[in-house]
């Protein structure tokens, strides 16, 4: 899905629900939220089990 998919969702109020694995795309979550202007709208569903504890942490300090 692009940007506009994305910004569509967010702006009617709704969630964006992605299934994501951040050992093949670490920062997904950041470049969706720069392409809406927000994170507040995403909701991420880690689609493995995480790899590395650190990774985790530091991508749930950028949007706690």
């Amino acid at each position: 899905m692009g940007p506009q998919v994305f910004r569509k969702i967010s702006d009617a109020g709704k969630k964006i629900q992605i299934f994501w694995d951040p050992d093949d795309d670490p920062y997904l979550i950041d470049t969706i939220a720069d392409q809406i202007g927000t994170a507040d709208t995403i909701s991420a569903i880690w689609a493995n089990p995480y790899q590395d504890q650190q990774s985790v942490d530091d991508m749930l300090e950028r949007f706690i």
